[in-house]
């Protein structure tokens, strides 16, 4: 009996660009017969079609049982059955998973697996698994391949395309009949957020419809189930504007044509958006930033620190609330633990949830004065009165960060900056003492 701490299998990744552009599908499987292997597997299709397997003696790599075809309709449901088992007399532990490229591009993709079943414990065979399923809408007519895998000691997902030591892989055929819409579906589904609660949809009519059903939902969510989070109806033109989204939130969003008298298409996407900030991300907790304090704005903010936050980064967006006037400017300062550093400031002018470049307000490098500090100024520019976020970010060395990447020393904060409406009488700024004398 093999000790399980001493499996030799040495997994392979994916070569998943290359079984594309070549147009095959990728190979892999086990380098042994003995052991783990499935059983069977079945399935019945449409006019009297089915696929029924049984395994043992084992083959290595992919066993080519293409020659086993089952019909299938786009938008009819099936199940198949596989058997997790072993051609020796002791079963052990692994796991198993089914795939059919409905889409047709020689790629088993995530999105493209029927189902999964495992043996959970060491000799808890055979395990057999009903995995029911129904044919994508979408899914591209023609013959397709199926691929069913066991892998000994392998956990969900599995790769369908790993090479390994125990278990099997087997390849069987679908001969799919693709769905028919007299109400052509739209093409080019596009989202932006515009806000942490407001995201622009944009596509393009399939046909002469002027009227499209939204949903949207948590990614995973199947459109026209019930499932969706908000629906929407668009009319006249393919756009809308999605209102009142939970900011910080990942949303699915999806469109269907409504061609008239109960005549719809398949719903076309999902585009996904966050309608949030990127997350800055550091790896070391050595270093951060232990200061950072406003002084001259109508209202100052002081954030103080003497570790890391957790990740590097901490929102304090709802409690560190800068305010000043537009056409103003106020004045801040930083401490540093760690050495001479590189601090980089932006505000989000714009409020598109993206730090661009023009929207940097202070970069420079500091090192020598007590606490590694920096000292400057920001200016107000002529902007509506409202909330912009801000975003501080640290770095030992002269290393730029940017808004967005990971760093290895230092530490990010995001504040809020309230622009106020420009006063009736606005304040003197910038003074300069010049031509100093003894007395004067």
């Amino acid at each position: 009996m093999k000790k399980r701490l001493l499996r030799a299998g040495i997994l392979l990744s994916s070569l998943f660009m290359w079984q594309a552009a070549s147009g095959q599908y990728c190979e892999g499987g086990p380098s042994s017969t003995f052991d783990s292997n499935i059983g069977a597997a079945s399935i019945t299709g449409e006019n009297a079609t089915s696929i029924s397997y049984t395994g043992c003696p084992a083959v290595t790599g992919v066993e080519d049982q293409t020659t086993q075809v089952v019909e299938l309709i786009a938008g009819s449901s099936y199940t198949f059955s596989i058997t997790l088992n072993t051609c020796s007399a002791t079963s052990y532990e692994g796991a198993g998973e089914v795939w059919i490229d409905f889409n047709q591009n020689n790629v088993f993709e995530p999105s493209e697996s029927i189902g999964t079943a495992t043996i959970p414990v060491f000799d808890g065979g055979p395990v057999t698994a009903s995995l029911p399923f129904t044919v994508p809408l979408t899914a591209v007519g023609g013959v397709t391949r199926i691929r069913a895998m066991q892998l000994e000691g392998g956990t969900i997902p599995l790769d369908p395309c790993e090479s390994f030591t125990w278990g099997s892989v087997v390849d069987f055929s679908a001969d799919i009949t693709a769905a028919v819409a007299s109400c052509s579906f739209p093409t080019g589904l596009t989202a932006t957020p515009t806000s942490q609660q407001d995201v622009d949809l944009l596509w393009t009519a399939g046909g002469s419809e002027t009227t499209w059903n939204i949903e949207w939902g948590t990614p995973g969510f199947t459109p026209g189930t019930g499932t969706e989070i908000g629906s929407s109806i668009a009319t006249g033109t393919p756009s809308i504007t999605v209102t009142g989204l939970t900011p910080e939130t990942n949303y699915a969003f999806y469109v269907q044509a409504d061609c008239g008298a109960g005549d719809f298409s398949f719903w076309t996407g999902p585009a996904s958006v966050f309608t949030g900030y990127c997350t800055p991300v550091y790896t070391s907790t050595s270093d951060y930033l232990s200061k950072f304090e406003t002084v001259g704005a109508v209202q100052n903010v002081l954030y103080s620190a003497n570790t890391q936050p957790a990740g590097g980064y901490e929102d304090l967006t709802s409690t560190l609330v800068i305010q000043q006037f537009t056409n103003d400017q106020f004045d801040f300062e930083t401490n540093y633990v760690g050495g001479g550093n590189t601090i980089r400031i932006w505000v989000d002018w714009n409020n598109d949830l993206t730090f661009d470049a023009s929207e940097e307000v202070y970069n420079l490098y500091q090192t020598g004065n007590p606490n590694n500090a920096h000292f400057g100024s920001i200016a107000i520019p002529t902007v509506a009165p409202g909330e912009y976020r801000m975003r501080v970010r640290s770095r030992w060395n002269t290393t730029v960060p940017g808004p967005c990447d990971s760093q290895t020393w230092g530490s990010a904060i995001d504040v809020t900056l309230e622009v106020l409406p420009a006063p009736t009488c606005p304040r003197p700024i910038d003074l300069l003492v010049t031509s100093l004398t003894p007395n004067s």
